[in-house]
């Protein structure tokens, strides 16, 4: 097994003890803690986690149902708990949920069905529609309920991607390029997939060494020729002498998204102590491609898309408006 492959099991292995915990004190705390107070404090109750759960298991094509995964989130069956532990809502909890109730975590009503569209914005929608708006998992009975979504299935298939790795050792074939062309790839291809082709959304990849025009040429070839909505590089992001990869793109910018590049750095903060070393830029080449530095290790740029990707449909929205 990789360096890269271990690391990001071992990743999962900590992110699974920390769900774990999350259920045991759940569990612990059923007296105290009811589903509405979580709603009103955090936007989600323990059928939130349930319904998590079981998208969780068809994602990775593990046979479960809805009930069965209430029951591991409550250690017994909802109805159960219910009778056990469940209080009466006081009217100032009822006025509370309701005047949250757009913040409230959302769910497709078919779980039997993987999502394969990033929940994002949210939007009114008649109840005809094939997604089912909770409150504390309960159907609203308005004429409109409130889901989150991203773009339509046909809209978010058409978000297209360049990459671009920057190494002078992955160009020079020392070592094969991890985080360009599989983990993004890999990555953008999972988040963004839908029944045609997985590979129209990656119109173009390229291993450019760390030199300055080499960048900026790829950077303009990918959005001025190949008409790339996003374009991410990896790597060329620290301190190093041959880390040029942020004055390369911003020679190349018309202007600059700070929120971006702050946010990832955000996200990087919570595992990585360098993180401020960090000199990551992001912005727009002519209103017509979004531009974003990615760092160049494997581990770092799968948690960087993990933030990145759910912005883009709402990105591309506003780019092509």
């Amino acid at each position: 097994m990789s360096r890269s492959s271990s690391s990001s099991s071992l990743q999962t292995e900590a992110e699974a003890f920390a769900f774990r915990k999350l259920i045991e004190h759940l569990k612990w705390r059923n007296e105290t803690i009811q589903n509405i107070e979580m709603m009103n404090l955090t936007g989600f109750c323990r059928n939130c986690v349930a319904k998590w759960l079981l998208l969780g298991k068809k994602n990775v094509r593990l046979k479960s149902t809805y009930e069965s995964c209430q029951e591991e989130v409550y250690g017994m069956s909802q109805q159960e708990w219910k009778n056990k532990w469940q209080l009466k809502a006081s009217d100032e909890m009822l006025d509370k949920f309701k005047s949250g109730q757009e913040m409230h975590a959302k769910h497709p009503k078919d779980l039997m069905e993987p999502i394969s569209v990033p929940l994002e914005q949210p939007v009114a929608i008649n109840k005809n529609n094939n997604m089912l708006s909770d409150v504390c998992c309960e159907d609203i009975e308005d004429d409109e309920i409130c889901v989150t979504r991203g773009m339509d299935a046909n809209n978010n298939s058409n978000i297209s991607f360049g990459i671009i790795t920057v190494s002078d050792r992955a160009f020079n074939g020392v070592y094969e390029d991890v985080s360009g062309n599989i983990i993004m790839r890999e990555t953008i291809e999972t988040y963004f997939s839908n029944n045609r082709s997985k590979v129209q959304n990656i119109k173009g990849y390229k291993v450019v060494p760390d030199e300055k025009d080499e960048i900026a040429k790829a950077i303009v070839y990918m959005s001025d020729e190949l008409n790339c909505d996003v374009i991410l590089t990896t790597g060329g992001t620290g301190l190093a002498k041959r880390d040029v990869t942020p004055e390369a793109t911003k020679s190349v910018l018309t202007r600059e998204v700070k929120g971006i590049a702050e946010s990832l750095r955000a996200n990087a903060r919570r595992y990585e102590k360098h993180t401020a070393l960090s000199r990551a830029v992001a912005g727009l080449r002519n209103n017509q491609s979004l531009i974003v530095n990615l760092p160049g290790r494997p581990n770092a740029v799968a948690s960087s898309l993990g933030v990145l990707l759910p912005m883009m449909p709402h990105a591309i929205r506003q780019l092509k408006s």
